[in-house]
């Protein structure tokens, strides 16, 4: 029978076997994919930190620099997209400014007060309300808050498929 030694000492102590390691969190990632579905839930600033929880425990031997910066990158793109693709595309169709402005205080609100779609929500109906109010059209309204569920979808479309990429670019960068 062979036996297998997961732990190498070194003169930095044991070290864990990087493949079982990479395994380790490459599963710990998983949840930050999900995360990113859900709307409040911070997935690739969550799948950045189990990544950087990686570096410390492997030393920085597997990755370096450049690929956190990537994968960093990767997730700086995410926050903004995640942000900005409901109040954008609310503006895109003709939200006025005080609709913006407002409709981002109602999604921070909604997302810490309501997780997971309480900001989305919050969002889209105040959107609906303020320009209802503005122009006493419904159709007008319905149209702004269409458009801003519409964008915020995208966006989170647009994000799972950044975490899918920050996820194949950290096994990539990990088992090379």
């Amino acid at each position: 029978m062979v036996r297998h030694n997961y732990f190498k000492a070194t003169n930095r102590g044991l070290i864990m076997d990087s493949t079982i390691l990479t395994i380790i969190f490459a599963i710990l990632l998983i949840p930050g994919l999900i995360g990113v579905i859900l709307p409040g839930i911070p997935g690739v600033p969550y799948m950045m930190i189990v990544t950087l929880a990686f570096g410390l425990i492997d030393h920085f031997t597997r990755l370096h620099g450049i690929e956190f910066a990537v994968l960093a990158g990767i997730t700086t793109i995410t926050l903004v997209i995640d942000y900005f693709s409901g109040v954008l595309s609310a503006k895109f169709v003709g939200a006025s400014n005080h609709s913006i402005v407002v409709g981002s205080i109602a999604l921070f609100i909604g997302s810490v007060a309501f997780p997971p779609l309480g900001g989305v929500i919050a969002l889209v109906l105040i959107v609906f309300l303020i320009e209802l109010r503005r122009k006493h059209r419904a159709q007008h309204a319905l149209k702004v808050a269409t458009g801003t569920a519409i964008g915020f979808v995208a966006g989170t479309i647009i994000n799972f498929l950044l975490a899918i990429l920050f996820f194949v670019l950290f096994l990539i960068f990990s088992f090379n």
